[in-house]
């Protein structure tokens, strides 16, 4: 059950990421708008500086709203491997989210956003390891750097 979870959520997201093959004639090709798709390959999954594949390869995708006033939402995934460090068996983290980015000038803007982090095949153990996160920051480019 577990492969077939992490094989058919990869393959959704990587079939996202392909672009429309065939136009009607005279047809131009459609801008993606506002959702957008990414699909890699990793060598360590690292968080916040640890390991979350357990210094293996990971496979990870992402599918994301963005709209033209500042919202955005989107899941990334990736697959995962805590052993043998947690008592759960979870094999995939799956990541939703949604914020909203505001322009307070062209140079300085802000983003509020709240994550899930969710890891659908973890035991049901009393220390499940999903967790929520609300992020906050503010961004400003001096022209040669940019801080956050």
């Amino acid at each position: 059950m577990k492969t077939s979870l992490k094989a058919g959520l990869f393959g959704v997201l990587a079939l996202a990421s392909f672009a429309p093959a065939a136009y009607a004639d005279g047809d131009a090709a459609p801008a993606w708008g506002p959702i957008t798709a990414t699909v890699s390959l990793t060598s360590d999954y690292r968080f916040r500086g640890i390991s979350q594949s357990d210094r293996g390869a990971a496979i990870q995708g992402s599918i994301d709203y963005t709209h033209p006033s500042g919202f955005f939402a989107g899941v990334w995934a990736s697959n995962i491997d805590f052993t043998p460090f947690a008592d759960n068996d979870a094999s995939a983290e799956i990541d939703l989210y949604a914020g909203y980015t505001h322009a307070f000038t062209d140079t300085t803007s802000g983003t509020f956003k709240v994550v899930y982090y969710w890891y659908p095949d973890a035991n049901d153990a009393p220390d499940t390891p999903d967790y929520l996160e609300v992020i906050g920051s503010v961004s400003h480019d001096f022209g040669i750097a940019s801080v956050s």
